[in-house]
């Protein structure tokens, strides 16, 4: 799974300069703010134009999490994983240029295309969150999310006077998805009450299968913060110092309610990294879909869905502000290609002409015109794998599992 984010990362690190370009600016003087392996964290700035001077998008790159079922595991996964870019920033460009919701052009990105930008690569390992220093194979690790965060927060602040703008909106793909749903609490308390503060997870709403055995979860948390659980973002979790339970502090499901801003979630109804990660479907294939799975396996796909509509329609009852847009194709981390973003084969429902970037901006401007959105703009999509036929990516429709089934 390393290799498919680092192959990702690669990708997105050496996108086409057709789209805008930023600075990677090194936070070489820094004695927080550091990478897996020690090497100094840093941000990418693209400057705002026009209307959009006064507006920032804030994203976090994804890239899973080293991880483990004892602390060695865990430790021997972060060390690996400092070696690569997803855990050192040696090796990093001195420019980083791309598509989707960072593109300067606004046909491929209405929603942000002349805001300013500030884009967080991901080098803790740890979904943004931890502050530790700790010794292993003759190695020292640093457990720096919080702190790589909050640098980088401060810099905004000071350098960017970030506190004089109209609207700040927190994103993030995967990992970052998760690292929009922990920070938007923070980012409100320290930034004026006179500006928006909007929250924009892509692909981060990962629900609770409770498949898995957690009740050492505690132990990972503990290690990541040096024992001080406190660190842990958002504040206030109730699940804090219950060590059967403190997982839940990490789904986004079990926190909403201490969420202070609007929350725009943007995920798949069938999230190719729960599916294969979680739920060990591995028979899925771009061109023939389901066809060669188990009966097991396609109720392990289907009851995907149904959860997670199940906790999106839950938030829609208690977060009358917060949208959603939720495709059924299986995919994963939606805004950082124009294709997914914007493109004519992303609608929901299919053919509506409701992609991503016009319905976020949509919601954006009733949020910034004092409008309260309502259900409306919990863009769920009403069909199921694969008939949402633009994006599913398959020769045909010949799916003798799903095609007939119905919501």
């Amino acid at each position: 799974m390393l290799k498919i984010f680092l192959l990702l990362a690669l990708i997105f690190l050496k996108a086409s300069a057709d789209s805008g370009v930023g600075e990677v600016i090194f936070l070489n003087n820094s004695k927080s703010a550091k990478c897996l392996d020690g090497s100094p964290f840093a941000y990418v700035y693209f400057k705002g134009f026009g209307d959009g001077e006064d507006k920032f998008l804030i994203y976090m790159q994804g890239g899973g999490a080293c991880d483990g079922d004892t602390t060695e595991e865990l430790l021997e996964s972060c060390l690996q994983r400092s070696k690569t870019i997803l855990g050192s920033s040696k090796e990093w460009p001195e420019t980083l240029s791309n598509t989707g919701n960072l593109s300067d052009e606004y046909a491929n990105n209405p929603a942000f295309y002349n805001w300013n930008k500030i884009y967080l690569p991901y080098c803790d390992g740890q979904l943004y969150q931890g502050r530790a220093t700790i010794s292993y194979k003759n190695t020292t690790l640093y457990f720096r999310g919080y702190d790589n965060v909050v640098e980088v927060f401060n810099i905004a602040i000071k350098k960017y006077n970030i506190q004089s703008s109209k609207i700040i909106v927190l994103s993030g793909g995967s990992a970052g998805g998760l690292g929009a749903f922990y920070w938007n609490q923070y980012l409100r308390k320290i930034i004026n009450q006179n500006t928006l503060v909007i929250a924009a997870p892509d692909s981060g709403f990962f629900i609770d299968i409770q498949q898995q055995d957690r009740s050492q979860a505690y132990k990972k948390i503990d290690l990541i913060t040096g024992g001080n659980r406190q660190l842990i973002q958002p504040e206030g979790c109730p699940y804090l110092y219950q060590n059967e339970q403190i997982y839940k502090c990490t789904y986004a499901q079990y926190i909403v309610d201490l969420m202070p801003v609007p929350v725009f979630i943007i995920n798949s109804l069938y999230d190719s990294y729960i599916l294969k990660n979680t739920l060990h479907v591995n028979c899925v294939t771009p061109t023939f879909g389901l066809e060669n799975c188990s009966k097991q396996d396609i109720e392990k796909v289907s009851d995907l869905r149904k959860k997670m509509l199940t906790q999106l329609e839950l938030i829609q009852q208690r977060k009358p502000n917060w949208g959603a847009w939720a495709i059924s194709c299986i995919y994963h981390v939606l805004t950082e290609s124009y294709q997914t973003f914007n493109g004519p084969d992303y609608q929901v429902p299919v053919n509506s002409g409701l992609t991503i970037s016009y319905v976020l901006k949509e919601f954006i401007q009733m949020q910034l015109d004092g409008i309260s959105p309502n259900k409306n703009y919990f863009i769920l999509d009403p069909e199921v794998y694969p008939n949402n036929y633009n994006c599913n990516g398959l020769v045909n429709l010949n799916n003798k599992f799903l095609q007939n089934q119905t919501v």
